[in-house]
């Protein structure tokens, strides 16, 4: 209980910032760490429950996987580069202007890395996004890069952060990860639906035979 209720507190930033999130007060304390008692009990009866299940089979997996390819399929992903550029809100044309002169020369052929070292508002490793598949960056920055072909350096173009020019560096297309490379993932699925297939079996059994009294 006092290892559960430390990262309790751990994760809501002391006891002042859990008493305030949870609208408790001090001498709620005592009733808190009892119903921390009682999900430790349940959690720990469950696992006793369910323990001697049998894991899933390799057919079990296998018709898991065809049943739910779409689950395990990649998305497109590209690796990017860019260079954003901030602009002054009372004169954002000379921004637009730098930008223009830096396409320029990138398209006389100076390296991407390097201008965005030197230009770029965003100090990161010379504009390198990495990989990321489409949604992970603003919609209009996504819909710019996802529309380019590799080595193409874009037109000025702008978002909520500003100017940008942006590269393609690398594509990957979406494609479907072997079974060895989710099987774990699978299993672990399959345990858990079991798992709780098997407790509501149980419950319902129980509570046909039960006599359920609720306290006011």
């Amino acid at each position: 209980v006092d290892n559960e209720y430390a990262l309790l507190l751990q994760r809501h930033g002391g006891e002042k910032n859990l008493l305030r999130n949870y609208r408790l007060h001090s001498r709620d304390l005592p009733k808190l760490k009892q119903d921390i008692e009682t999900n430790i009990k349940v959690k720990q009866f469950l696992l006793d429950l369910t323990k001697n299940l049998p894991l899933p089979g390799e057919e079990d997996v296998s018709a898991y996987y065809q049943q739910n390819e779409d689950r395990f399929v990649l998305p497109e992903q590209i690796h990017a580069a860019h260079i954003v550029m901030r602009p002054n809100p009372a004169k954002p044309q000379v921004a637009y202007e730098e930008m223009k002169a830096l396409r320029q020369r990138l398209l006389a052929g100076e390296n991407f890395a390097a201008l965005a070292t030197e230009h770029s508002s965003c100090q990161d490793d010379g504009g390198d996004l990495g990989w990321f598949a489409a949604g992970k960056m603003a919609a209009g920055f996504d819909a710019v890069v996802f529309s380019m072909n590799v080595g193409e350096i874009s037109p000025v173009f702008l978002t909520e952060f500003g100017f940008h020019i942006a590269t393609v560096y690398d594509q990957k297309a979406k494609e479907l990860q072997p079974l060895a490379a989710v099987r774990q993932e699978i299993v672990e699925t399959l345990k858990t639906e079991r798992g709780d297939d098997f407790i509501a079996a149980w419950v319902d059994e129980h509570k046909s035979k039960a006599v359920i009294q609720v306290e006011e």
